[in-house]
């Protein structure tokens, strides 16, 4: 629990008087192990959120409050882990609150949080309501994203600049933007400025 309680403190950046929400998600080998459904799933999940939520209590939250599975999928030892649909539903990216990850491994134990997840029904609503569309020469908001995650800037991202020298639809920038980057764009062409 030594470990558990010292992850706790990297995973929240502050727990003192905090109210803390978090969702625990067990990934092993295999999820058809009968390991995973009689084990983990059926003891050691319960274990694990009533212990991390007597943690954070002793650390000093005001409040510990945990994401309840179904029962019936508990008792059952049929469990998937969190979704991202759940992950933004719930808000687990807030500072107070968290998807605890347990990866088993043949190594070992991994123990994380999740930071982002992909929400393609913002993605989409974005590329489509953009005011100029040209899906024929634009590339998708889904590579956009991977683009600027390759660049790695995401810290103090609004002192980061980012210079699209080929602007085109503008998709890039429209997400960096998103992200709240500084941007810059040009192009060849004055009519895909003048759009973007």
């Amino acid at each position: 629990m030594k470990v558990i309680k010292n992850t706790l403190n990297k995973i929240f950046p502050r727990i003192q008087n905090e109210n803390i929400f978090y969702a625990v998600s067990i990934y092993p080998n295999l999820f058809d192990d009968v390991y995973y459904s009689d084990v983990l799933v059926k003891h050691f999940l319960p274990f694990l959120n009533k212990s991390i939520m007597s943690l954070l209590k002793e650390i000093g939250a005001e409040k510990s409050l945990y994401y309840k599975y179904p029962e019936k999928n508990i008792k059952a030892g049929n469990l998937n882990p969190i979704f991202p649909h759940h992950l933004i539903k719930y808000g687990l990216f807030n500072k107070d609150r968290a998807e605890i990850i347990f990866g088993f491994t043949e190594e070992g134990v991994y123990i994380a949080r999740t930071f982002t997840a992909d929400d393609p029904n913002f993605k989409k609503k974005i590329d489509e309501e953009r005011p100029f569309k040209e899906f024929k020469s634009s590339i998708s908001p889904k590579l956009a994203i991977i683009m600027l995650n390759f660049l790695n800037l995401f810290e103090e991202r609004e002192k980061n600049v980012i210079l699209d020298p080929f602007v085109g639809n503008g998709t890039v920038l429209l997400f960096a933007l998103i992200e709240d980057f500084q941007i810059y764009g040009s192009d060849i062409d004055d009519t895909k400025v003048k759009n973007t």
